[in-house]
C-alpha cells in the first residue's frame, strides 16, 4: 500500500526534479553545436525520417513497418505539433525523462519506503548514460516511461481491481510491445501470472474477468498496427518485419554476440534493401515482408539445430556478458562531458556504501545488522553508481528501461 509522503519528502522530489532538469539545461547547451545534433544517423535517421512524411500528412504509409511503429508515431505528433525542430524533440525527450524518474520515486515509495525511492530517484537522476540517450532521436525515453507508467497502474490496480483499470493495463502494454516488441515474448507469463493469480485469490470468474480485459487492452493496441499491414501491404505482420534478421543476426556461425553482422557481402552495414535482395536470389523470387522474416527465421533455427554445441557456446559467452561494462556509444566524448556534469553521483553512491552498517523496513528485514554478504553489490554501486545490470550484447540504449528497476532495487539494498 503507499504510504503518505513525510515532511521532507514534499521538498526532496521536488529539488531532485530542479537538479535533473538543470543537468539535462547544461547538456543541451553542451551538444547543441555537435554535428550530429542535427543530422541523425542510423535508427535515428529512419525515424526522423518516418515521422516526417506523418507529420505531412502520410499517416498510414505504404509498407510494412520494419522498424516498430511507435516512437515514429510520437515523434510525427511533436513534428506535426511544433514543426520539425531537433531542439524542441530533445527538450520533450529530456522532460520524459525527468517524468519518468518521478514515477520511479512514486513506484519505489508504493513498494518500498521513501528511502528506498529517494536513493533509487537520486542514483537514476544523475546516471548520465540515460541523460545521453535522452537526447538521442531513440524510443528509449518514451519505452522508459511507458514501463514504469505500466508497473505503477499494475501496482495500483491489484489494490482497486476493477475491470477498465485491467483493461488499461493491457492496452498500456499493448502500447510498450509496439514501441519495443521484444516485449510481446513475456506477454504469456506475466498475463498468465496475473490471471492464475487471481483464479487462486477469487475463482474462475474473475480470473477470466481479468483475461478478457487483458486480452481486450492489448488488442486494442496492437490490432491497429496488424490491420493496417493488411491494408497497405495485403501481408500479415504483427507489429513488424524485423524479428527474423534480428533473429539471425545473433543465430548463425559467424556471429559473434557483440555486433550486428551478417555473413554475407552486407557485413556490418547492411540495409533492409540489401537483405530483400538476398533473400530474393536465395529463393528465386521476391518475397513480402513476412515471409522474407520467416526466411531469416528459419536460417536461425537451422543453425541451431544443426550446430548445438556452437550455439550453446554463444548463449553462454552472451550470458556471462550481461555484466561487462561497454563502450557502444557512437559519440564517447559526449559521455565525457556527461561524467564530470555528473560526479557528484559517485560521491554519493560512494558515501552510501561506506556506511557500516544497513537497515530495512520490518516488512523487508527483521532486524537492522551488518551484511558482508552484501560486499559484492555495495562494490558494484560504488564503481558504476548502481549500474548494477550492464547488459554487452544489448546496445546501451535498450537497456534504459531495466536501468531504473536496478537503481531501484539498489536503492533497497542501500
Amino acid at each position: 500500500m503507499r504510504e503518505p509522503f513525510n515532511h521532507w519528502e514534499r521538498w526532496f522530489l521536488p529539488g531532485l526534479i530542479v537538479l535533473s532538469i538543470g543537468l539535462r539545461v547544461v547538456f543541451l547547451s553542451q551538444v547543441y553545436d555537435n554535428p550530429f545534433f542535427n543530422n541523425p544517423t542510423s535508427d535515428a535517421y529512419y525515424y526522423d525520417a518516418q515521422a516526417q512524411s506523418i507529420a505531412g500528412g502520410d499517416v498510414l504509409g505504404r509498407d510494412v513497418f520494419f522498424r516498430a511503429p511507435g516512437y515514429p508515431y510520437l515523434l510525427g505528433l511533436i513534428y506535426a505539433t511544433f514543426g520539425h525542430s531537433y531542439l524542441t524533440v530533445r527538450i520533450i525527450q529530456h522532460l520524459l525523462g525527468v517524468a519518468a524518474l518521478v514515477l520511479l520515486y512514486l513506484l519505489a515509495h508504493r513498494l518500498f519506503n521513501p528511502t528506498v525511492a529517494a536513493v533509487a530517484a537520486v542514483l537514476m537522476a544523475l546516471y548520465p548514460v540515460l541523460m545521453y540517450f535522452e537526447g538521442q532521436l531513440l524510443f528509449d525515453s518514451f519505452l522508459t516511461l511507458l514501463c514504469l507508467s505500466w508497473l505503477l497502474l499494475l501496482c495500483h490496480t491489484r489494490e482497486t481491481p476493477v475491470v477498465r483499470r485491467w483493461l488499461l493495463v493491457g492496452f498500456l502494454y499493448g502500447l510498450i510491445c509496439v514501441t519495443r516488441p521484444t516485449f510481446l515474448p513475456f506477454t504469456v507469463p506475466l498475463f498468465g501470472y496475473e490471471i492464475w493469480r487471481w483464479f487462486k485469490r477469487a475463482g474462475k470468474g474473475k480470473a477470466l474477468l481479468v483475461a478478457g480485459a487483458l486480452t481486450t487492452g492489448i488488442a486494442l493496441s496492437i490490432l491497429p498496427v496488424t490491420i493496417r499491414h493488411y491494408v497497405v501491404a495485403s501481408d500479415a505482420v504483427l507489429i513488424s518485419s524485423q524479428g527474423g534478421i534480428n533473429f539471425f543476426i545473433g543465430n548463425n556461425p559467424k556471429a559473434d554476440g557483440y555486433t550486428a553482422r551478417i555473413p554475407t557481402d552486407a557485413g556490418a552495414s547492411w540495409e533492409i534493401a540489401e537483405m530483400s535482395l538476398y533473400v530474393e536470389r536465395v529463393v528465386g523470387h521476391r518475397r513480402t515482408p513476412s515471409e522474407e522474416s520467416s526466411f531469416w527465421y528459419a536460417k536461425g533455427m537451422e543453425f541451431i539445430y544443426h550446430q548445438p554445441v556452437h550455439f550453446a557456446a554463444l548463449l553462454i559467452k552472451e550470458v556471462l556478458s550481461v555484466l561487462e561494462c561497454d563502450g557502444d556509444s557512437e559519440q564517447p566524448e559526449l559521455l565525457h562531458v556527461l561524467a564530470v556534469l555528473t560526479a557528484p553521483s559517485f560521491i554519493t553512491g560512494g558515501v552510501l556504501v561506506c556506511r557500516p552498517t544497513w537497515s530495512a523496513r520490518d516488512d523487508l528485514c527483521m532486524e537492522s545488522s551488518p551484511r558482508p554478504h552484501c560486499d559484492r553489490i555495495r562494490s558494484h554501486v560504488l564503481h558504476g553508481n548502481g549500474d548494477v545490470l550492464r547488459v554487452r550484447p544489448i546496445p546501451a540504449a535498450r537497456r534504459a528501461p531495466a536501468l531504473h528497476l536496478c537503481r531501484l532495487c539498489v536503492g533497497c539494498f542501500l
